[in-house]
């Protein structure tokens, strides 16, 4: 009896392992061949800048877009400029600016010159809604 558990057991595991591997190969020929390049623009952020941006860092392996995410933090005189980089720690592909509100034109231009990915630039000074964003995004990137 306790035989016939082990080879179910194993059976399905088999059997389980060979679904994801299907999935993983199915998952992959349905990418995009372009990413996502997301441009977040935040100042005085420290309220909602991590419950943005978070989920989406966290979530990016699951979509079937590549993306990218940059923060530019406009001279902000709050904690959101620590707030970013333990999410650029945790998350070692984001990449967060700090830029002076003279500089941030030249420098969102460079950015959308340089992407080779469809740029999306979210201005996190009048959108603070994370849901609102996160599934913006996410619809961009094919979920």
């Amino acid at each position: 009896m306790l035989t016939l558990v082990l080879w179910l057991l194993a059976i399905y595991g088999a059997v389980l392992a060979a679904w994801h591997v299907v999935m993983a190969i199915w998952n992959k020929s349905q990418t995009f061949k372009t990413g996502v390049h997301v441009l977040f623009l935040v100042q005085n952020g420290e309220e909602y800048v991590e419950g943005c941006i978070d989920p989406l860092l966290r979530g990016a392996t699951l979509l079937k877009r590549k993306l990218s995410i940059t923060v530019v933090n406009m001279e902000s005189t709050d904690a959101t400029g620590g707030i970013l980089e333990k999410l650029a720690k945790r998350h070692t592909w984001f990449r967060f600016n700090t830029v002076s509100r003279q500089e941030a034109d030249a420098f969102l231009l460079q950015m959308l010159h340089e992407s080779e990915d469809m740029v999306c630039v979210v201005d996190l000074r009048t959108i603070r809604n994370p849901h609102e964003i996160v599934m913006a995004i996410s619809g961009l990137c094919g979920k």
